[in-house]
């Protein structure tokens, strides 16, 4: 839990920079939801889909 919690809380740090509409918001849900990539085809598949959500949610805000 400690790295997990690490990792969000710079990424937290680098959206709210990046992007000011999440400054006085959440950024992430609660409850730390996570699944394990067991396999490289997992790890593709999870990477892909982050691209795609990030895409999404870039032409929604813009």
């Amino acid at each position: 839990m400690k790295v997990r919690d690490q990792i969000k809380a710079n990424c937290t740090r680098v959206i709210r920079q990046g992007w000011p509409v999440f400054m006085d918001r959440p950024v992430w849900t609660v409850g730390g939801d996570w699944h394990c990539v067991n396999s490289e085809e997992e790890l593709e598949q999870v990477i892909l889909y982050t691209a795609e959500a990030q895409d999404r949610k870039a032409r929604d805000i813009h």
